[in-house]
């Protein structure tokens, strides 16, 4: 895999279906840039994401970029797959009043969220369905301070 770091592409063999999609989306031609240019923490963050089997959606940069693992998959629904690597604000625009402030809050504070059974009325399969998510979002912690990435763990 040309440009892919062999830690990514060690995680991506193993990441199935969406191990496969971000080692062959284009983020060279993306704000966050190409893989061989991440930063070793991004790196990482991304393959232990893959690796899990617990759903995780990672939250990079300022505009709140998605990537994910394939157990996020049935929380995006018909989402996916056009939401890998867009905003959150449009990927989740039907809920972001609620969960916008929450990242953003993440982002001023370092102080991690806690929702347990948040109704939330979501888009997945082409209408406005009741669903009801028990989540957090978590700040990274860096030597250097907190950098603009945030973990959702849900289910």
């Amino acid at each position: 895999m040309l440009g892919v770091p062999e830690d990514l592409a060690a995680a991506a063999r193993l990441g199935g279906e969406m191990g496969s999609r971000i080692v062959e989306f284009d983020w060279a031609g993306h704000r966050l840039g190409g893989m061989d240019g991440w930063p070793d923490w991004m790196r990482v963050t991304v393959a232990e994401m893959l690796a899990s089997r617990f759903p995780i959606v990672l939250w990079f940069g300022d505009e709140l970029f998605l990537m994910y693992n394939d157990a996020y998959l049935s929380v995006l629904g018909e989402k996916h797959p056009a939401a890998l690597g867009a905003p959150g604000r449009v990927v989740w625009s039907e809920i972001w009043d609620v969960i916008g402030p929450m990242l953003v809050g993440v982002m001023e504070t370092g102080v991690a969220t806690w929702s347990a059974d948040q109704r939330l009325p979501v888009i997945r399969r082409g209408f406005v369905e009741e669903g009801f998510f028990t989540f957090t979002y978590s700040p990274d912690v860096r030597p250097d301070g907190l950098c603009r990435r945030h973990l959702l763990r849900g289910s």
